[in-house]
């Protein structure tokens, strides 16, 4: 407790906690990705990346492509889990889906102030 403590006094970020041994801790997750404002929206982001999953204790590792987009505080997010790195082609079809289907989500909330843009967006990954 007091080496956790000592630990969060000087803490600059979470991912700077290093104090579980390793019979205590059984896996965790690491996110990777990039996160762009779409033009003229203030308040409209769109991200995508990969996230990994493990497991210490069934020794996995799970792989996914993650993509979202925010439009103010209402966030639309999903993945998609992958096996093998996927060539470049086909983790841009995949993250151009799973963006295209939380764009729609977004179109379709009654919050969405960026409605417009949105569809814009739309159009231009379906070309």
């Amino acid at each position: 407790m007091k080496h956790l403590l000592e630990q969060v006094k000087n803490l600059g970020s979470y991912d700077e906690i290093d104090l579980i041994g390793s019979d205590l801790c059984d896996g965790g997750s690491l996110y990777l990705w990039s996160v762009g404002r779409l033009k003229g929206q203030s308040n409209c982001y769109v991200w995508l990346g990969h996230a990994f999953q493990f497991s210490r204790s069934d020794q996995t590792l799970t792989k996914y492509l993650h993509a979202g987009v925010s439009v103010g505080s209402d966030e639309y997010e999903g993945h998609s889990k992958f096996d093998a790195f996927p060539d470049q082609g086909k983790a841009q079809r995949g993250v151009q889906r799973i963006i295209r289907n939380q764009i729609k989500k977004a179109i379709r909330s009654a919050n969405s102030p960026a409605r417009k843009r949105l569809a814009s967006l739309e159009q231009a990954l379906e070309k």
